[in-house]
């Protein structure tokens, strides 16, 4: 039992006056998973179709957004893109006077009709499945 005793001694006094360790060294990744490697995707806007007043809304709307917003939007009336517009202008401060908002949800309302045209419903995939809007 003296030895347990004698051993459990020494090694206490062992560990007590060991020196602090440093921490690890900080080292390069070894597997290509952990690096961190980015790439640059090429930036394209759509062209907005052709329709009256076109420049008008490249050049009112696209300060702000891009034109894929714009064009991803559903086939709307004219009263929602005239809503939509009006909102622009009172809420985000959009610069356009009343003979630009005009010529803006023109150019809106023409390419709507078009989607239309191609078969999208009034309002959109939303409505094509039934849920409000």
């Amino acid at each position: 039992m003296g030895l347990g005793v004698g051993a459990g001694v020494i090694s206490y006094w062992g560990i007590r006056e060991a020196p602090p360790t440093a921490p690890p060294a900080e080292r390069e990744p070894s597997t290509p998973a952990a690096r961190t490697v980015s790439i640059t995707m090429p930036h394209e806007e759509p062209v907005p179709p052709l329709g009256p007043n076109r420049s008008t809304f490249q050049t009112s709307c696209t300060i702000c957004h891009s034109t894929r917003l714009v064009l991803n939007q559903p086939p709307f009336a004219e009263e929602r893109w005239r809503k939509i517009v009006e909102k622009m202008i009172n809420v985000y401060g959009a610069p356009v006077g009343a003979t630009r908002k005009e010529e803006i949800v023109g150019y809106l309302t023409a390419i709507s009709a078009r989607k239309q045209l191609a078969g999208m419903p009034e309002g959109g995939e939303q409505a094509a499945i039934g849920r409000p809007r």
